[in-house]
Formats: structure tokens, sequence, C-alpha cells
């Protein structure tokens, strides 16, 4: 039995009779309860209210999104034959210039009809960025270096004239919805903690409703393998968490999980750390870490990633924030807002997960409400 000090069952013999004494203490502690130290497990700490979506970090904010993508194609696509012209008549420059004996006046012909087809192709591209522009799909300045980047890639093999390929932003392809805005079809959890409204799902405690035993409400239209999953999600206080590759732990209870965990909690402790809930280690690996988990069960660690006031600063309490899991094989990666927080090897046979059930959190603590929208699946292929 794991040593739990908020259980004097839990605890030595020798060690019973003061575990009642130290619950009070620990409980009654006002310090204890208000400071953002105590990790989120219940604490309550005040933060200002931030409906705001979680800003993407600049590298991501300046990619190119889908239908920006299709709009700069599109200029490809009006100017295609321009831009064959003039890859033709680079190509006839440079074989001229091979030629032996030389042929100067060939190769003056060759370079002004190349000059004359780069003339051509730029000013059709910037007749065809211009009605972009004044189009509803018009890139801020921002965008356009990255607009010229697919424009010349697309016009030179994809390789950009020798410089790296366009870097595109990610989008939903391949991605279905879970939940369907409206219902909790396909989900199971306890009715007095859970709810569909206004295109979310709701988790919410009371104080008259109390959360005694960590709750989830289950996914029940599958389980996940191999897999990527998005979601959005908002919380006013407390712990919640994003369960995947997981089991229901029924000999508990019916609404009772165990396995990996995209974690989060309001007072910005633990929001991309990976979990594992009834598992290994509540804390897996914390964010900011790249960690390994030898086939002997060692943890070892890698690399970072980053800081962890660096992943944190992303965090909006009281707004919607953003989580993208990764599960490949033994590898699990998390991001949060836009940024890697977390990536795991683990070698543990004997004790990791392949595949198992997705459901979400509500911990055990003060009143809370916490909300997911827009979750989306994706099976990969081995």
């Amino acid at each position: 039995m794991k040593t739990d000090p908020f259980n004097p069952r839990s605890q030595p013999s020798w060690l019973r009779p003061l575990a009642g004494g130290l619950l009070v203490l620990v409980l009654s502690s006002s310090a204890f309860a208000q400071a953002p130290a105590a990790g989120g497990r219940g604490a309550a700490v005040v933060w200002p209210r931030t409906d705001a979506m979680a800003p993407l970090p600049p590298l991501l904010a300046n990619l190119l999104t889908t239908a920006q993508q299709n709009a700069v194609d599109a200029v490809s696509q009006a100017t295609a034959t321009l831009a064959t012209a003039a890859a033709s008549t680079r190509s006839a420059l440079a074989a001229a210039s091979l030629v032996v004996p030389a042929n100067p006046a060939d190769v003056t012909a060759k370079a002004t009809a190349l000059a004359a087809a780069e003339q051509a192709l730029a000013t059709a591209r910037a007749d065809n960025f211009a009605k972009l522009q004044a189009g509803p799909d018009r890139l801020p300045d921002s965008l356009r270096s990255a607009a010229i980047t697919r424009l010349t890639a697309a016009g030179a093999g994809g390789r950009g004239g020798g410089l790296a390929g366009p870097v595109l932003a990610d989008d939903d392809k391949g991605f279905v919805s879970i939940f369907d805005g409206k219902t909790l079809t396909g989900w199971d959890g306890d009715p007095r903690f859970w709810r569909a409204e206004n295109g979310t799902i709701i988790g919410e405690s009371t104080p008259d409703k109390v959360v005694d035993v960590n709750t989830f409400l289950i996914w029940r239209a599958g389980t996940v393998k191999d897999f990527e999953l998005k979601a959005e999600f908002r919380m006013n206080g407390t712990n919640s968490g994003i369960q995947y590759r997981s089991k229901n732990m029924t000999e508990v209870g019916p609404w009772v999980v165990g396995g990996y965990q995209a974690d989060m909690d309001y007072a910005n402790m633990y929001p991309g750390n990976l979990g594992e809930e009834r598992g290994r280690r509540n804390i897996m690996v914390p964010r900011g870490q790249m960690m390994r988990i030898d086939d002997n069960g060692v943890f070892k660690l890698l690399g970072a990633i980053g800081t962890p006031a660096e992943i944190g600063d992303s965090f909006v309490p009281n707004g919607w924030n953003t989580y993208h899991i990764i599960a490949k094989g033994n590898i699990l990666i998390h991001i949060l807002n836009g940024r890697v927080s977390m990536v795991l090897i683990d070698e543990d046979d004997k004790v990791r997960a392949r595949e198992g059930i997705v459901a979400l959190q509500m911990h055990v603590g003060q009143a809370f409400k916490v909300e997911y929208r827009n979750i989306r699946l994706k099976t990969l292929q081995n």
C-alpha cells in the first residue's frame, strides 16, 4: 500500500496516532491552501480572469494556414505555364554556357530569353498576388516571406532554389472529432459532474457536490494505440488531465482510470507534464524534459526542451489552452499551446501501455469547473 499523508490507515502503525493531527494541521494552514507552490492539487489560487486563447509562439504564428497555403498555391497554378517557360530557358542557358568551343552570341541570346521569361513570370506573380491581397485570404506582412518561399519552392522543384523548403502550419487533415458538441454520446462518466453544453464538455463540482475520488469521463467509442489527439481546455481551479492508453479500473470504481496523463492544473505547476495516474509516478516527465525509461524501469534524462517557466508562461488561467498529444510506439510527445513540453521514450516493456482508453479527469479538491472542446483524434499507421 502506498503511504498517503491524508489517509491515516496507510501510515505505518507507529505513525497513525499522529496522522489525524497532521491532517488537521495541513488543512488548517491558509498559507498552504493559497500558495501556488502547493502545486494546484486542490489549491485555491486566485488568478486574474483571462478569456483569451493562449497565443502561438512566434515560430508558429508566422506559418501559413491551410487556407493561406491554398491561396498562395492558386497564384502558383495561375502562373504555372510561365514558371515552366522560365525553367526551360534557364536550362537552355546552362546548356549553352557549357558548349565547347564557346558561342558567346548564343549565350547572350539565351540570357536575354531567360531575362524576358523571368520578367514575365515576376509580373504575372505580382498581378496575381495583388488579387490575393485584395481578397478574403489576404496575408499579413509577417507572412509574406513564407508566401514567397512557397512560391519560389513551387517553381524550383520544391527546394526553393537550393534553400530549405517551406514550413507550413499543421492542420487537422486525418483528424476526426470524437465529441459532437451537443451530447455526451460515446462518453461515459458520473452524471453528477459531467455534461455537454454550448459546444463544450463540462466537468463541474460544487461545495455540495464534491469529488472524493478522482473521477473520469471515459470515451467508450474505441481505444487508442498509435495516435494524435488535439483538444482545447479551460479551467477555473484545482486539477484535471487527459488520459490516454489508459485502463478503466472498475475494481476501484466505475469511472476510475489509470495510465498515461497529459496533466494540467490551475496553479500552473503541471500543464505540459506527463503523469501516470495510479501508475509508476504521479509525475513521469516534468515539462521541459526529454526522458527515457529503460527496460529496468530506470528514469534517464536525455536532454532539455526548455525551462518549466518558458513552457508554463504560455498557460492561460481561466482562458482556452491547447493540448496536442502524440503517441507512436514507445515515444510520447506533449505539445502545450504550440510548445513541445515533454518527450518520453518508454522502454519499460513490462509496464508501459501500448493501447488503451481516452478519458478526461476531474481531480479531488475544492469546487471547480473544467471545460473541453474541439477534441479531435487521428489514428497513425504503423
